[in-house]
């Protein structure tokens, strides 16, 4: 049998000693601190590169028995969709008389852990019994055990094989999985000091190519049908098709994935050979797919009507469940409104759990405009917010009393000038909450960003001045509007609110366009101000946003159904919690802007009023989407799936 060949040497050197200690059952047992050192090292195999690297955290400096650690091996494959086959293996001397115990784990993601030990001295007759207990933290989200074992006390040098016979595919782009390795100094219950005086742990962690070659047999491939059903090929779809990840399906846990650019199939979880698949393909789904789905059904009645550009809302049955457009800056818009519940995305994870997210509308370009609805494998029936009710849109006391903190972003208070007072030099309370949600507590990281997330779309935080002189919030004093404590009617207040402070009640004037001047833009001062965008990579609007997320609009919440000053239970966009609008609606001795209250009307509060956050993030028109379920697209049981 030809002999294993060594491909990947990752050395960590661990040493005990062990000192003096009077106990009964057990002895105390040091650790000198030399066992944490590591080396990256990596090797070509038919052309592909396998790195490994990692740091083995067995290294305690008081170790008493019962102690386990926690390690994390990172193995990176990069190639042309070669499958790798290797062991990975301990080679070393345990010269204590106690055997070590090792589990090891094996994850696609990587893991927060460490070891947290707590130190047991108890009196017994005769003497103490000296040892340890230890969690590890997050070791539940590991997954199954891969494999378990000993390594056996010896003064002759052994190899113990930590997992035998692993594939891994050497993509492109490198393919990564990370093996935990838990060591345990096991508590035998009885007196370990002098079997194990004197003794240490020296070895290293290295990677062998095992002889076991990779076998995948494709015993059937199915594609999509336009009626939804699936159809048996005997050609693996080129073009035009993704893999469905739920229907598909290998024996031995292994896990394919269709890769459309190199036309090749990856397989993870692969761990043997004679692996046979059932592959199934659907129809790749773009947002130009859903841009089409949704002007071809546009509702022909009970839609808000638009003369002159103007758009005017009368209310709505909430029985209804309707597809509407409206201008935008960059065109046409479609929006959902009254009772649509096909309008479910699942986009991201926080920590393990799916984050959910509905469609406000597809934009004038375009894009896709989602607000956050909860996280986990289901959520609730109109979602959530990722904070309840605990947060302000400004939390400094300074600005309450100042035309600033109506801004998203705001500038100097006191300021008699207007391009002053509203200049984005600083970061609100609400913008701070929810671009740290964004960019720390999800995975939606910079790669993420780029795929999907569009670089351009924006959040209009209109601060331009009521249209109408006459309404008795703004000021006489008409030069000094928006500045200062000077009382002022911002633009949302027209559109939702009369003269004399009331809710208009027979109609209402959503606007979804940003600029005073929708025929150039691009070159208007209040879209230039007003217009919040991504700062790092936009090409328009403000370039403020550290991260491409904000907040709806009071013009999108009157657009879905939330008719402003009316209690509304039906429409899609009731959570049954209130949560803040990026829209200004006043000041008149205090800085008020437009939420969305607990009864889903359109209410307008003080900027230091506690309410929920919920995100709105706006995808490329460009993504693409897959589908789990059967039925109508983008229901809760069938939602919108991003993938690459």
């Amino acid at each position: 049998m030809k002999k294993n060949k060594k491909i990947i040497v990752v050395v960590f050197v661990m040493l005990l000693t062990v000192s003096i200690a009077l106990a009964y059952f057990v002895g105390r047992t040091l650790l000198d601190g030399k066992g944490a050192s590591t080396t990256v090292t990596t090797a070509n195999i038919h052309g592909a590169t396998l790195k490994v690297e990692g740091e083995l955290n067995f290294n305690a400096e008081d170790m008493l028995p019962g102690h386990r650690d926690i390690s994390r091996i990172k193995v990176t494959a990069t190639g042309n969709n070669e499958v790798i086959p290797y062991n990975l293996v301990w080679t070393g001397t345990n010269t204590l008389a106690t055997n070590l115990k090792f589990t090891v784990y094996k994850t696609s993601s990587q893991i927060e852990t460490n070891s947290n030990c707590k130190k047991h001295d108890e009196q017994v007759s005769g003497g103490r019994k000296l040892y340890e207990t230890c969690d590890i933290k997050n070791e539940s989200q590991m997954g199954e055990v891969l494999t378990t074992g000993t390594i056996q006390s010896s003064e002759e040098s052994i190899l113990v094989e930590l997992a035998k016979d692993e594939f891994i595919n050497a993509t492109p782009d490198g393919q990564i999985v990370y093996y935990y390795i838990i060591i345990e100094y096991p508590n035998e219950d009885n007196d370990q000091y002098p079997k194990d005086k004197g003794g240490s742990f020296n070895g290293v962690i290295n990677a062998e190519a095992s002889d076991t070659k990779s076998d995948i047999n494709i015993i059937a491939a199915y594609i999509e049908q336009e009626d939804g059903k699936y159809e048996k090929t005997d050609d693996i779809p080129q073009e035009g098709y993704i893999i469905n990840q739920e229907k598909t399906v290998c024996n031995n846990g292994a896990k394919p994935i269709w890769d459309n650019k190199n036309k090749g199939l990856l397989v993870t979880s692969f761990t043997k050979s004679g692996t046979e698949c059932e592959l199934y393909f659907d129809k790749i789904y773009t947002g130009a797919n859903l841009l089409s789905d949704m002007k071809n059904l546009k509702s022909m009645n009970n839609c808000p009507t638009i003369e002159n550009g103007q758009v005017t809302v009368t209310g709505i049955e909430y029985t209804e469940k309707l597809i509407c457009s409206a201008s935008d800056d960059d065109g046409e818009s479609y929006y959902f409104r009254g009772t649509t519940n096909n309008n479910w995305v699942k986009f991201g994870e926080r920590g393990t759990k799916n984050i959910w997210w509905r469609i406000i509308r597809i934009n004038g370009d375009g894009t896709i405009r989602l607000i956050y609805a909860g996280e986990g494998n289901s959520v609730s029936e109109n979602g959530k917010n990722i904070e309840t009710a605990n947060t302000q849109y400004n939390k400094q006391q300074q600005y309450y009393n100042d035309n600033t903190s109506v801004g998203y972003y705001y500038g100097s208070t006191g300021s008699p000038n207007y391009n002053n007072t509203h200049s984005n030099s600083t970061q609100s309370t609400i913008a701070e909450k929810t671009e740290t949600w964004f960019s720390q507590e999800t995975n939606l990281n910079e790669t993420t960003q780029l795929n999907h997330i569009d670089e351009n779309a924006g959040f209009c935080n209109n601060r331009q001045i009521s249209s109408n002189p006459q309404q008795w919030w703004n000021s006489e004093d008409t030069a000094n509007r928006g500045t200062g404590a000077v009382i002022t009617a911002y633009k949302g207040f027209y559109k939702a609110l009369t003269n004399n402070y009331n809710w208009r009640i027979d109609a209402q004037y959503p606007d979804l366009r940003c600029s005073s001047s929708p025929e150039d833009y691009e070159n208007n001062a209040d879209y230039k101000r007003d217009n919040y965008t991504w700062k790092s990579h936009a090409k328009r609007g403000n370039k403020t946003l550290a991260y491409p997320v904000g907040l709806i609009t009071m013009d999108e919440v009157i657009l879905a159904g939330g008719f402003g000053g009316q209690n509304n239970t039906g429409y899609w966009l009731y959570t049954g919690e209130a949560y803040w609008t990026i829209s200004p609606r006043n000041f008149n001795g205090a800085s008020l802007v437009f939420y969305v209250n607990n009864d889903g009307f359109l209410g307008g509060s003080g900027v230091s009023g506690l309410f929920g956050v919920r995100p709105v993030i706006n995808l490329k028109s460009s993504t693409k989407f897959t589908f789990n379920g059967t039925g109508e697209k983008g229901t809760k049981e069938n939602p919108y799936i991003v993938t690459d």
